[in-house]
């Protein structure tokens, strides 16, 4: 287990989180004939807002259309 004050030092790279969310807003497809006319793209939402009954900030996946 990692110290607490040691713990919020590490970070998770936004980049590769960027990279990691556009492929899977491509990939998360299972159905061929979609991925191929890239009926059900997914997209990071650019708004950030606030859940219900959590009060926690976040983000959503959009789908964005062709």
């Amino acid at each position: 287990m990692m110290p607490p004050g040691l713990r919020n030092h590490v970070r998770y790279p936004e980049l590769l989180l960027k990279l990691q969310a556009e492929v899977y807003g491509l990939y998360h497809m299972t159905d061929p004939g979609a991925f191929y006319n890239r009926e059900d793209l997914w997209t990071v939402a650019t708004e950030v807002g606030m859940s219900e009954g959590v009060g926690k900030r976040h983000r959503r996946w959009s789908r964005i259309s062709c």
